[in-house]
C-alpha cells in the first residue's frame, strides 16, 4: 500500500537551512543586497523562536592561494608603475599608483571580489593620494620659512583621506574606513600640532612623549584621540546595530572602525592612569580592562580586545612576579587566559547576556542564545 504524501512542513530540513555563509555569499553574487540579507536572517530567528548561536566573530583577509597569487602580483606591478612615474617628475609616482590601482580596483575588487588584492589595492590608491599631494605641496612649501609646513602636510593627510572615502565609495570595500580613519587621525595630530611648538612643551613639561596622550595633563593630543575613539567606537555600533547577524559588509566596516577605535581609546586611558604608578591607579587599570572585556563580549567584538593585549600582559606580568612565578610560570598563566577567553567566548558571552538586565538595543546586538 503507498503511502499517502505527507503535507510539507513548516520547518525546512537542517541540510536545507541557510546560513550566515550562504548570505554573505548571496550578497556577493549580487542576487540579494545587504539590507534583504538582514531581513531573511532576522525572519529565519523569528521562525525558530530563538536567537541562533552566530560563534565566531567573522574575518576573511583571502579566499584561498589565488588570493595570495594576485596580491603579490599586485605588490610587484604596484612597485613598478611608481618607478615608471619617477621618470615623470614629482607627481609622476603618486599619480601612476593612483590611476593603477583605481584601475585594477575596477575588475579585482568590483568584479572579482579578491579579498587580499583589494586591501593592497586600497593601501596603493590611499599612499599614492597621499605621494601626489606631497609632490604638489610640499615640495612647494618652504619648510623653514614663512609658509607654513603644517597645511602641507594637512594637505597630504587630507588628501589620503579623501582618496580612501573615494576609495570606499565606489567599491565599498570596509578595509578603506580603516585607512579613511587612519589618515582622519593624522591630519587631525597634525591641525594640533601647529608649528610643533605646544607638542615639544607638552613632552617638556610631562617628561615624555606619553605626557602628549595623558588627560591628566589637560593635553589637547589626548582629549583629541580619546574624542577621535569614541567617534569611531559610534561609528562602528551604528554598523552593527544594522547587521546583528554579521551577514553583510556592515559587519565587516564595523570591524575595521573598532580595530581603529580600540587603540585610540585604550592607549589613552591606559597612558592617564598609569602616569603615575601605584595601588590605585593599577586597580583602576584592571577595572577598566574588565569593564572592556564585558563591553567586548556584549558586543562579540574581540578585536576591541586586541588594544588591550598588552596591557592585559603587562598587569598578568605584575601578578606574577608579585607572586615570584618566574618567567615560564607567567607565560604559562597568560597563555591560559587567552585561550580560556577565546575558547570559552560563547559561553562566557551567553552567560553575560542573560545576566545583563533588558536595555535599548539589547535585541539588536549579534546573537546569544545556542540552539536548542
Amino acid at each position: 500500500m503507498a503511502e499517502a504524501p505527507q503535507a510539507p512542513s513548516d520547518a525546512a530540513p537542517a541540510d536545507a537551512i541557510l546560513d550566515a555563509a550562504d548570505l554573505r555569499a548571496a550578497v556577493g553574487a549580487g542576487m540579494i543586497d545587504e539590507r534583504q540579507a538582514v531581513r531573511l536572517a532576522a525572519l529565519g530567528e523569528s521562525r525558530r523562536g530563538l536567537r541562533a548561536r552566530v560563534g565566531d566573530e567573522p574575518f576573511e583577509l583571502f579566499r584561498g592561494l589565488n588570493d595570495v597569487f594576485v596580491a603579490a602580483g599586485v605588490a610587484i606591478l604596484g612597485m613598478g608603475g611608481w618607478l615608471l612615474g619617477l621618470a615623470f617628475g614629482e607627481l609622476g609616482p603618486g599619480l601612476m599608483g593612483v590611476i593603477g590601482a583605481w584601475g585594477l580596483a575596477e575588475y579585482l575588487t568590483l568584479r572579482r571580489r579578491m579579498t587580499l588584492p583589494s586591501l593592497l589595492l586600497a593601501i596603493g590608491f590611499t599612499v599614492s593620494a597621499g605621494m601626489a599631494a606631497t609632490g604638489l605641496f610640499v615640495s612647494q612649501a618652504d619648510l623653514y620659512g614663512e609658509t607654513p609646513a603644517v597645511s602641507a602636510f594637512a594637505a597630504v593627510t587630507g588628501a589620503a583621506l579623501v582618496a580612501a572615502l573615494a576609495f570606499f565609495a565606489r567599491f565599498r570595500l570596509p578595509f578603506a574606513l580603516f585607512l579613511a580613519a587612519l589618515a582622519a587621525y593624522a591630519t587631525l595630530l597634525i591641525a594640533l600640532a601647529g608649528d610643533g611648538e605646544a607638542a615639544v612643551q607638552a613632552i617638556i613639561a610631562g617628561g615624555g612623549p606619553a605626557a602628549l596622550f595623558d588627560l591628566g595633563s589637560t593635553s589637547i593630543f589626548a582629549i583629541a584621540t580619546l574624542v577621535f575613539g569614541l567617534a569611531c567606537f559610534a561609528l562602528a555600533l551604528s554598523f552593527d546595530l544594522r547587521d546583528p547577524h554579521r551577514v553583510t559588509r556592515l559587519s565587516a566596516c564595523g570591524f575595521w572602525l573598532h580595530l581603529a577605535a580600540g587603540p585610540a581609546i585604550v592607549n589613552t586611558v591606559a597612558l592617564s592612569l598609569l602616569n603615575d604608578p601605584g595601588a590605585i591607579s593599577g586597580l583602576l587599570m584592571a577595572l577598566f580592562l574588565a569593564l572592556l572585556a564585558v563591553l567586548a563580549l556584549a558586543l562579540d567584538r574581540r578585536s576591541l580586545l586586541l588594544a588591550a593585549a598588552a596591557y592585559l600582559a603587562s598587569m598578568v606580568w605584575g601578578v606574577v612576579e608579585a607572586a615570584e612565578l618566574g618567567a615560564a610560570g607567567g607565560l604559562m598563566l597568560l597563555g591560559a587566559i587567552v585561550i580560556g577567553l577565546g575558547a570559552g567566548w560563547t559561553g562566557l558571552r551567553t552567560r553575560l547576556m542573560r545576566a545583563l538586565p533588558d536595555f535599548p538595543g539589547k535585541d539588536r546586538l549579534p546573537p546569544w542564545a545556542p540552539p536548542a
